[in-house]
């Protein structure tokens, strides 16, 4: 049986009916969240987003801190449950942001937690001055027989008060805009086309 074909002329992404992806992403200050959800206008993905049992500082000092203190014990923080099953998917878009050079760690303990035997993960992440090579390699090293696709970062907003930069996110979610240019999202385009 031939499945139909949706295809997307503006933006290149093709997926077929019964083929499904998530997208799946952590958000400390909304700026992942973002991007995630402009993914998924794109994509029709099903969108979950990782929450911690216990939030993390507003300071982005402190927060710099611990991200590293956590990276270097590979700390994996309490996760609130969520209905996953890599099983169901075929693309699972991985979205975090870059945390001391690397994936954030509620992103760690969600891999920690799932078998992601010949899964195709096509990460993404946001990020004010690392790349994404650092959270590449973190993926690879926890799923090491997934088929991990060329990743994106994209450079996020960044204020030192992270709690003005939730507040500008939310303002920007609440007006259905966002922070993305017209280069990231030409960029965002593009690595969806070679998906």
């Amino acid at each position: 049986m031939l499945s139909s074909l949706t295809y997307c002329a503006q933006f290149g992404f093709a997926r077929t009916e019964d083929k499904k992806s998530a997208i799946v992403y952590y958000s400390r200050t909304l700026n992942t969240h973002i991007l995630a959800k402009y993914l998924q206008s794109i994509t029709n993905s099903d969108l979950i987003s990782l929450q911690i049992i216990n939030p993390y500082p507003n300071d982005f000092d402190a927060m710099s801190k611990i991200a590293k203190e956590e990276r270097d014990r590979n700390f994996k923080p309490k996760l609130v449950s969520i209905e996953f099953n890599p099983n169901d998917y075929d693309v699972i878009f991985l979205g975090t942001p870059v945390w001391a050079g690397g994936i954030s760690s509620p992103i760690r303990t969600f891999l920690s937690m799932y078998d992601f035997n010949s899964k195709v993960i096509a990460p993404f992440c946001t990020q004010v001055k690392d790349n994404i090579e650092g959270c590449i390699k973190d993926i690879q090293f926890l799923t090491p027989n997934a088929k991990i696709l060329k990743g994106i970062d994209i450079q996020a907003t960044f204020e030192k008060d992270d709690k003005f930069l939730k507040d500008k996110n939310k303002n920007y979610l609440a007006n259905n805009t966002n922070y993305l240019t017209s280069k990231d999202k030409q960029e965002i385009n593009l690595w969806l086309n070679k998906i």
